[in-house]
């Protein structure tokens, strides 16, 4: 008993000594440092928040004022819709109008990319997903050659200069175009072509030393005037590499019927050639992605004219 008693005080400094975790929460330098991250949470969800109410309804007044005035047309927007917490915005609904305005020419139902933070360290765009869902583009061919977008296609080419600027740097990973649509009606001749159910998946681009997941298996394919058209690609998802092959071939197409619609303003004019086209796409995921096109393309019975107008 009397050596419990001589014990006792021992334990009782050892106690006052270790403070419990609400007394240390109750320290002035705890309390400080608490507040600071409590005010910095705060500052951070209400920047998120003025970002997520304004930035829809800037970018949307944005790209429909600069690209009428860029493009010449009326550019509209349905809605904008985006995450700054994850850098990832969506475009819905937009429709560029024809030059009479009555109808589109082009749109697109949905475009969704997905950014990634290293685009700000780099100061150039690293998209992890980009994803372009029902676009939509309607041309005519006014006869020699000209069509209805040729005004935009001069507003949009830059005037010539004998400085060389570097190329823009950019890394984009799991490329998708889904149920795309051109129609070209040809009024000189009369008929009307259409290309439909085009879908193109690509798994990057990019001139950057970037190293993003790639989900996206590469493919093509469309229907031309009723006739469908589908890439051939093997791969192997479940191996670490994800090794994929695809392979178009085209063995023989006469491109005399499409020549109509060669440009005008071009000093030659093709008159008669044959297509003969065999690419093979390999990619594999390694330390770094790699892609690798081989393959033959070939032209033959070639006759050109001088051309100009």
């Amino acid at each position: 008993m009397g050596s419990f008693i001589g014990r006792w005080p021992a334990c009782a400094t050892l106690q006052t000594m270790v403070k419990p975790p609400d007394a240390l929460a109750r320290s002035p330098l705890a309390r400080r440092w608490l507040h600071r991250l409590g005010w910095a949470l705060s500052a951070l969800i209400l920047i998120w928040g003025l970002m997520w109410l304004a930035l829809p309804p800037l970018i949307k007044w944005q790209l429909q004022k600069q690209g009428s005035a860029a493009l010449g047309r009326t550019v509209t927007l349905e809605r904008v819709q985006v995450r700054p917490w994850a850098l990832r915005f969506t475009l819905v609904g937009l429709r560029v109008a024809n030059a009479a305005g009555d109808a589109p020419q082009f749109s697109f139902e949905r475009l969704f990319f997905d950014l990634e933070l290293q685009s700000l360290l780099r100061l150039a765009p690293v998209v992890d997903a980009l994803r372009l869902e029902a676009p939509r583009l309607s041309l005519r061919h006014l006869g020699s050659g000209r069509l209805d977008i040729d005004d935009i296609v001069q507003r949009l080419t830059p005037p010539p200069s004998s400085e060389t600027s570097p190329p823009a740097r950019f890394s984009l990973f799991n490329i998708e175009l889904e149920d795309g649509a051109v129609e070209f009606v040809d009024e000189p001749v009369g008929v009307t072509h259409r290309l439909e159910a085009l879908h193109v998946a690509v798994p990057f681009l990019s001139n950057l030393g970037s190293r993003r997941e790639v989900q996206t298996e590469p493919r093509l394919a469309f229907s031309l005037n009723g006739s469908a058209f589908d890439t051939r690609a093997t791969t192997t998802p479940f191996a670490e590499d994800r090794q994929t092959r695809a392979r178009l071939q085209i063995p023989d197409l006469d491109v005399q019927p499409y020549l109509v619609y060669w440009p005008a303003t071009m000093p030659v004019k093709l008159d008669a050639a044959r297509l003969h086209l065999d690419l093979t796409l390999d990619f594999e995921q390694h330390t770094q992605p790699a892609l690798a096109i081989s393959g033959e393309v070939g032209v033959s019975g070639v006759r050109a004219s001088e051309g100009g107008q």
